[in-house]
């Protein structure tokens, strides 16, 4: 979310300073979050309260042109939202862009991501391309934080017509009106936020459904008093508003799992910050100057905190000093942003006239693509790229003579519209080339997927049938309660075409990666039904392989892990006793059912990974990453597994 909505907002004929104020406090939380989220763990709901706050001047500018046709208010709302936003995005993303060519050595996917933004669509591109908008690889897209600009930009096109609809505002029955409707539609966002998937990064994340409710909430604080008057002196109070600050600044320092979920937390405190205090004073604590200041550039730090921090951390390792100069090159280019570039075009007399200003956005819109679109086409000879690794290995190889690629013909994925088709078993899945051996059938997560490197290797090297179709964030056996028909429809398929003597690898994240490695919160449920899953394949003479936990980093892109002088050694390494201790529970139980059972083996990738000679454990061999991400492998950290994964299959 972007703090666009900095315009001198009149309130009883008065600026609300306190607004200003506010906006301060929701984006240096953000910032701070973003630059380290053990500095404010839950910084990210700033983002809410910026929807908040959009909410409620919105509907207060809007009300004053309910009366005029609906042609002429909407050509006011678009005017008065291109002259505040669209001038400081455009030079942000060219800017960036060029950064990003420059620096980054796979810059494709920010530069897409770049051009969606300038269409007000980002956040349902990074639907289409990302699972977790809290995941480290998060941080590699230059332009990952506009998913809130495509957010606010869609609640344009509805609300302005919503307005317009129940207004003029000329009484009290026709506010309560407006005050019914917004709670009506708030509520069933609210619930939908809770039943769509994909709180960290899917639909209840990015799409505007499960996100209406907090711009209608800060509406509704709009005409609160004249609805309930008893309860808005109520919380007009001083003490009253007071304890909200309080509350939401706490707030952001909650250590609570990242999720869109957590919002309300955030929302509710905010919107009893919209109605201001009793009296002709403003709230003091968010009225200081400072504070003003800061919420008067929210809008351009907000634009340029996260490609600083991206760009920055591609370039040199994480320390102290560098999240110093983080902060001070943020705070520099919104400042430059905001003197040279906001202000001035917002005020520009010549674009008052609407022609004029949607000509010039339409000019400055096509400009900007076209320098996207040939970064993306000409050879880059990237002159300060941090590819200082031997070599990037793929992500995602390509079955061996297979024309698939992995994505989207062997993910399944509906945040994603990719879905189990009837061809989609046969596309992932060869037969054995050694009529002797079996099939190996991986299933589960993204840490299921990431060993296509390994299934590879045990087919073209070892004779091995081998099948994997991914299902990111969903383990297999799936969880207690849940349901996914889709996974269920293609294990079936699958245990149509098992025989014996072949082998079902379950592959999982067994350790939380939000910087305190522990095991998830669903283990114990998961390996019940587990053990009951290798007592079904049983009769069928199938075998069950559970992977154990591998090394997983706390670095924020594979990229800032470049090697010191010759040797493997990188900023990123983790001391090993350490990592063993984090996953020492989970190892432990999974050799409890281990002894357990007849049919279910471990699999344990830790010792090929980081033997046992080392006293630390990093991401590179031979000076080549092994990793996507910090717990994910890319092809050749796969197949590093091979021959421990065939000692696994072939005991002596």
């Amino acid at each position: 979310m972007h703090p666009s909505n900095y315009n001198k907002f009149k309130w009883t004929s008065e600026y609300r300073r306190d607004i200003d104020g506010l906006r301060a406090i929701a984006v240096l939380s953000v910032i701070l979050n973003h630059m380290n989220p053990r500095y404010a763990p839950s910084g990210y709901l700033g983002v809410d309260v910026f929807f908040v706050i959009s909410g409620f001047v919105i509907t207060h500018s809007l009300s004053r042109y309910s009366s005029t046709t609906l042609t002429e208010y909407l050509k006011i709302f678009f005017a008065r939202r291109l002259r505040r936003i669209f001038p400081a995005l455009v030079v942000c993303v060219a800017i960036t862009s060029l950064a990003a060519w420059a620096i980054d050595p796979l810059p494709e996917v920010s530069l897409k991501t770049g051009i969606s933004a300038l269409l007000g669509a980002s956040n349902i591109f990074l639907l289409h391309i990302s699972a977790d908008y809290f995941a480290q690889t998060a941080a590699q897209n230059f332009f990952t934080h506009t998913w809130s600009l495509g957010v606010e930009e869609q609640f344009y096109f509805l609300f302005p017509i919503l307005i317009w609809l129940i207004g003029p505002f000329t009484g009290p029955n026709r506010e309560k009106l407006f005050v019914a409707i917004l709670s009506l539609i708030g509520a069933l966002s609210f619930m939908a936020l809770f039943i769509l998937p994909g709180a960290k990064g899917g639909i209840a994340f990015y799409l505007p459904v499960g996100r209406l409710w907090e711009f209608f909430l800060g509406a509704a604080m709009v005409f609160f008093p004249t609805v309930l008057p008893k309860t808005s002196t109520v919380l007009k109070k001083r003490s009253t508003q007071l304890a909200c600050l309080i509350a939401l600044i706490s707030i952001f320092f909650l250590p609570i799992s990242p999720s869109a979920t957590w919002s309300f937390l955030a929302v509710l405190p905010a919107a009893v910050l919209m109605l201001g205090p009793n009296g002709p004073h403003y709230n003091q604590l968010l009225s200081f100057t400072g504070m003003v200041s800061i919420g008067r550039i929210s809008y351009s730090l907000y634009l340029w905190h996260w490609p600083v921090i991206s760009l920055t951390s591609m370039l040199f390792k994480p320390t102290l000093r560098l999240l110093v100069i983080q902060l001070i090159l943020t705070f520099m280019f919104a400042i430059l942003s905001f003197y040279f570039v906001e202000r001035p075009l917002r005020e520009s007399p010549i674009l008052r006239h609407s022609r004029k200003l949607f000509a010039g956005a339409a000019g400055a819109l096509f400009s900007c693509m076209i320098l996207i679109y040939g970064l993306l086409v000409l050879t880059n000879p990237k002159p300060l790229s941090t590819a200082v690794f031997n070599k990037l290995p793929e992500a995602f190889p390509a079955w061996p003579g297979s024309p698939y690629p992995h994505a989207p013909h062997c993910v399944i994925d509906h945040t994603r519209q990719w879905y189990l088709k009837p061809d989609t078993l046969a596309k992932c899945t060869l037969k054995p080339t050694n009529s002797g051996q079996p099939t190996i059938w991986v299933i589960g997560d993204s840490h299921a997927g990431h060993l296509r490197g390994l299934l590879r290797e045990l087919h073209s090297r070892a004779g091995y049938g081998i099948h994997l179709v991914e299902i990111p964030g969903l383990a297999f056996p799936i969880q207690r309660g849940l349901s996914f028909p889709s996974q269920e429809e293609l294990f079936e398929r699958i245990k149509a075409n098992l025989k014996r003597g072949d082998v079902i690898v379950l592959s999982r994240l067994l350790l939380t990666r939000d910087g305190l490695i522990r095991p998830v919160s669903d283990l114990d449920t998961w390996l019940s039904d587990v053990e009951s899953f290798s007592d079904a394949m049983q009769p069928l003479g199938v075998s069950i392989t559970v992977v154990a936990p591998l090394p997983i980093f706390r670095f924020t892109s594979i990229s800032v892990c470049r090697p010191v002088s010759n040797s493997d050694s990188t900023p990123c390494d983790e001391n090993r006793s350490e990592m063993i201790e984090a996953r020492s529970e989970v190892t432990r139980k999974l050799q409890s059912i281990e002894a357990r059972t007849f049919n279910m083996r471990v699999f344990d990738p830790f010792p090929a990974l980081c033997p046992e000679f080392q006293s630390n454990c990093g991401p590179l061999k031979q000076r080549t990453p092994l990793y996507r991400d910090r717990d994910h492998l890319n092809g050749l950290g796969a197949a590093q597994l091979f021959d421990s994964f065939l000692r696994h299959l072939n005991p002596l």
